[in-house]
């Protein structure tokens, strides 16, 4: 009995930290909408529909994901859908019916873990900064349907493969882009192997059982 107790303290006590990794991969091609942009789309779909930011090498599964919408312009950003599908195929809603009447200026960052979302009828511009997801109205985009508005739902996946970025305008009496493209930031981890912990303080206890 004293062995079973030993054993249940030390496994508590001695469990590996899980390895983390941090991996930050970007597409630097402008995204453009609406009339007279530079290369004019139909339907309210961006230029590249969608732009892909393909990750190679990530080891263990994901447990957070970020990402950066850069140099952002539009005279609207009501109008806006923006959706990211994963390599797995699960789809996020980060931007839907969220701003007001005036310009966004400057970077949009996603981020769970960020103090709150883009108000829904916003007065003023759209500035630059950290957001959560911010979803509102129905959509209208013709980007896959979207699973939710939690970039968590992201957790527990491998990280590698093509991650796809939808941008739509749902007005068309507007224009805008992200000039810079945009970046994509995964954490990922290993977790520590529990079994091989286990297995050395069996050894342990049994060897104490022989003396």
């Amino acid at each position: 009995m004293k062995d079973r107790a030993l054993l249940c303290a030390l496994a508590a006590g001695l469990t590996s930290p899980a390895a983390a990794d941090v991996i930050t991969e970007s597409n630097a091609a402008p995204l453009e909408w609406g009339f007279g942009t530079t290369a004019p789309v139909t339907e309210g779909e961006a230029t590249l529909f969608p732009s892909i930011i393909t990750v190679a090498g990530a080891t263990g599964v994901i447990t957070d994901v970020n990402v950066n919408l850069m140099e952002g312009q539009h005279t609207w950003s009501d109008d806006l859908e923006i959706t990211l599908r994963s390599p797995s195929g699960t789809v996020v809603t980060l931007m839907q019916d969220a701003g007001g009447l005036d310009d966004i200026g400057g970077d949009l960052i996603f981020d769970d873990s960020a103090a709150g979302p883009i108000a829904d009828n916003e007065a003023g511009a759209l500035v630059a900064g950290f957001y959560q997801p911010s979803v509102y109205g129905t959509a209208d985009t013709t980007a896959p349907a979207s699973d939710g508005s939690l970039l968590s739902l992201f957790n527990g996946e491998n990280a590698n493969g093509n991650w796809e970025l939808y941008v739509y305008d749902d007005a068309f009496s507007d224009t805008g882009s992200f000039a810079e493209g945009w970046e994509i930031t995964i954490v990922t981890e290993i977790p520590a192997p529990a079994s091989a912990t286990l297995l050395g303080l069996g050894g342990l206890l049994a060897s104490r059982r022989r003396r």
